[in-house]
């Protein structure tokens, strides 16, 4: 509740009425990279709960998996045809990189991308998500999602 709470008020404070009679309502296209091979099956359950929760936002997502590549200074998406651009790409990876520098408490990074670039980036670490939701008798893919919502509340 509290993370939709949030998410409305980043929403109102940051959006620009549409107006005009053919405006559409733009779509939050989000790549999911599962970098520690947790299953399509949770990963789906995971995306569908982060989906909610930006619907109940009034905020329309879309979540697709893909393969995410670095590539240089850039990524790469090996993903399937998608309603829009990327805005966001979400890192499910084993646990924070040496350059992450993240408190211990920390489930995930969320990293503005630079302005006309090819998107922004979310790390989740799973160690950690995995120990919160051991430790709460919670189902993985659920605290998974709500770390995804979360993290890209941020952006």
């Amino acid at each position: 509740m509290r993370t939709v709470q949030l998410l409305t008020m980043i929403v109102g404070a940051i959006s620009a009425p549409i107006t005009g009679a053919q405006s559409q309502q733009r779509v939050l296209t989000v790549a999911v990279a599962d970098r520690v091979d947790l299953g399509e099956q949770d990963i789906r359950k995971a995306t569908h709960l982060a989906q909610r929760i930006f619907r109940a936002a009034g905020i329309p997502a879309e979540f697709i998996s893909c393969t995410i590549v670095k590539s240089g200074p850039n990524f790469r998406s090996d993903c399937p045809a998608t309603s829009g651009q990327i805005g966001v790409y979400v890192h499910i990876v084993s646990k924070p990189a040496a350059d992450h520098k993240v408190q211990a408490t920390s489930a995930g990074l969320a990293l503005v991308g630079p302005p006309g670039g090819p998107g922004s980036h979310v790390y989740i670490y799973y160690n950690r998500v995995s120990r919160v939701a051991h430790f709460s008798s919670c189902a993985t893919f659920r605290v998974l999602g709500h770390v995804m919502a979360h993290e890209i509340g941020h952006l």
